[in-house]
C-alpha cells in the first residue's frame, strides 16, 4: 500500500492506494502516529485508490476508528470501492462507522 497524509482546512487528510494487508503495519504506525501528533477534529481517510484490504486492514481501520473516538474526533472514510467498501460496510453493521460515498 501506499499512502500520504497532509492537513486541509484543519482535517487530516490520509490518501491509500494499492492493497492494504498485514505486512503494511509499520505504514499503519505511521499513520497513527500523525493522528496523534495534531488536533485536527476530522479525519478523512480516502480509499477510493485502495484496491483491498485483508482482514488484519479491516482489523487496522477499526483500532483507527476507535483511536478516533477515543480522541472525540469524527472518522470519515471516503469513497470506498469494491471488495473494499463490501468490508467496511460488513464491519459497520457492527460498528458505528462513518462511511461517506
Amino acid at each position: 500500500m501506499n499512502y500520504y497524509t497532509h492537513m486541509f482546512n484543519e482535517k487530516v487528510h490520509v490518501h491509500m492506494e494499492g492493497r492494504f494487508t498485514f505486512r503494511d503495519y509499520a505504514g499503519f504506525v505511521s499513520i497513527v502516529k500523525f493522528l496523534k501528533s495534531n488536533d485536527a477534529s476530522e479525519i478523512h481517510i480516502f480509499m477510493n485508490k485502495l484496491e483491498s484490504l485483508d482482514l488484519t486492514a479491516l482489523r487496522f481501520m477499526m483500532t483507527m476508528h476507535d483511536l478516533a473516538k477515543k480522541m472525540e474526533r469524527c472518522l470519515i472514510f471516503v469513497q470506498p470501492k469494491g471488495q473494499v467498501k463490501q468490508m467496511l460496510y460488513g464491519a459497520a453493521q457492527y460498528n458505528m462507522l462513518n462511511i461517506a460515498a
